[in-house]
């Protein structure tokens, strides 16, 4: 059954795209416009995926910086862990998120221009 849906992302009809029994095609095989798909795919998947590594290796630098200094914050991090490894193993989604004692002030006010 073959559907004509638009997708929100051109994908183009690439003959020959789905590994066979010997593998993929060389990239011999392939035409100018299918070696820049997947080249360009593969530099977008290696560059996003280097960049996230990268924040997420940079957001932990403070963290593991002032461990190396301050040995009593090790501890203390240890034992949150040790907290939060033992709410997970209880697997429990009311321990894990009580429902508040008392009802909170709800408040609007209209957004800036900017927001907007």
């Amino acid at each position: 059954m073959t559907s004509n849906v638009d997708l929100p992302i051109p994908v183009p009809d690439v003959p020959g795209a789905d590994a066979g029994y010997e593998g993929l095609p060389e990239r011999s095989d392939l035409t100018a416009l299918q070696r820049l798909i997947v080249d360009s795919s593969a530099v977008a998947d290696i560059g996003l995926r280097t960049a996230i590594a990268s924040l997420v290796g940079v957001s932990m630098l403070p963290t593991v910086a002032k461990s190396i200094v301050r040995r009593s914050d090790l501890h203390r991090e240890r034992s949150n862990l040790e907290f939060y490894a033992e709410l997970a193993a209880r697997q429990d989604p009311a321990a894990s998120f009580p429902a508040p004692t008392v009802l909170p002030t709800v408040t609007t006010r209209p957004a800036n221009p900017i927001a907007q």
